[in-house]
This record gives structure tokens, sequence and C-alpha cells, in this order.
């Protein structure tokens, strides 16, 4: 990519140097030199290798999917403060998700959200059609396609929806926490749990009666 920028091969119309670069270093384990980086060392970036290229993207934010259209499963893109993959968040971020937490739980919910389970993926900032919003995601599932989980700074969940009248596609709304539990995959983890047990417990007990036998 260097010999051919430097060549004046790339077209005009191509995504800038840095763009181009990031999937090499995300996937492809190199370092900003090209060199291949050394074990234990992270991207000095937030990953955003599966989104086209944002020009309108704001200096120190980065794209994140928060959502699909329900029927055309369009993505739905929210600028945000992303940590890089080298940098390690500080508690204090995960402080919305702790309120979720010891809201479900005091309310006596099945499913209850565990933090250490879940990721801090970044901040998305307020403006005048929204809060400030926390995004996490559950890592166990986080391979499944469950939405990330979206909060406000006093751990209530929102979700975008559709709406061609904004220019991002989407709006966001407020979502209860057990629907939440459902998106972000909470339930699938403790649906999953619950089926191992009950198959392990079952396996026991099978071999306990052989045993007896």
């Amino acid at each position: 990519l260097h010999h051919l920028a430097e060549g004046g091969a790339l077209s005009e119309r191509c995504d800038p140097m840095s763009a181009l670069l990031e999937p090499l270093q995300c996937y492809g384990g190199l370092g900003a030199d090209g060199r291949e980086r050394p074990e234990g060392v992270d991207v000095d970036f937030a990953c955003q290798c599966f989104l086209p290229h944002d020009p309108n993207c704001p200096e120190g934010l980065a794209q994140h999917v928060v959502g699909h259209h329900r029927e055309t499963f369009q993505p739905f893109i929210a600028h945000a403060d992303m940590p890089p993959g080298s940098v390690d968040p500080p508690v204090s971020s995960l402080e919305p998700l702790f309120r979720l937490t010891r809201r479900v739980r005091a309310a006596g919910g099945v499913f209850v959200p565990r933090v250490e389970e879940f990721c801090y993926v970044g901040r998305i900032p307020p403006s005048k059609l929204h809060d400030e919003f926390w995004m996490y995601r559950l890592v166990p599932n986080a391979r499944r396609g469950f939405e990330p989980l979206v909060l406000d700074q006093h751990g209530r969940v929102s979700a975008p929806r559709a709406d061609r009248r904004r220019k991002v596609g989407y709006r966001w709304v407020a979502v209860k926490d057990w629907n939440a539990m459902h998106h972000c995959g909470v339930a699938a983890r403790v649906m999953e749990t619950d089926r191992r047990k009950s198959r392990w417990d079952d396996e026991v007990g099978l071999d306990d009666g052989l045993r007896a036998v």
C-alpha cells in the first residue's frame, strides 16, 4: 500500500491511507510500521474495520454498529468515543451497568446481567436529540449477532429504532429492562446455562442409577 501510494497508483477517491492500514493491523497482526506486532501488544485505535470509511466522522470518534433495521437489516451506526484495544477502560465506565444490574436484581428479574461478563465498548456523546450513552457488549455471546447494551448514566436502557426523518436513519427509544436482556444476549446466556446444568444433572442421575444397578 505504501508503495502504491508513493507511486501515485491509488485513486483520488480511495480511502485515506490510515483507513486502508487499519484491517492489516487489527486482523493481520501488524504494527504501524508494517512489521508483526510483538505478542501481547494491541492496536492503538478503536476497531471499525467492518464499516466503510466515513469522512464525516468527528475527530477522536469512531463508528460502531448499535443496531439493525428490522426489515432490511441495514446497520444503524453511531459515532462514539471508543477506547483503543491497547487501553483498559477505567472502572468508572462500568457505573451505568452496575446500576442496571442492581435494579434488575432488586426487581427479582430472571435474567440478571453480570458486570464481569460485559466489556465496555465506548461512550456516545450527547446531542440535541439524545442523552449521553454508554455501550457494553456481552462477551460470551459477542459473536452471535446480539446488539450492544446502551445505557444512560442512570442505567436506563435505550435502543435505536428506524426513523426516516433522522439523517442517521434511526432514533433512540427507551426499552424495558427485561426486553433489553433478550436483545443483548443475557437471556440466551442464562437459558444455555440452565440447559447445560439440567443435562449435567440428568447425566449424573443416570450414572448414579447405573451404579446402583
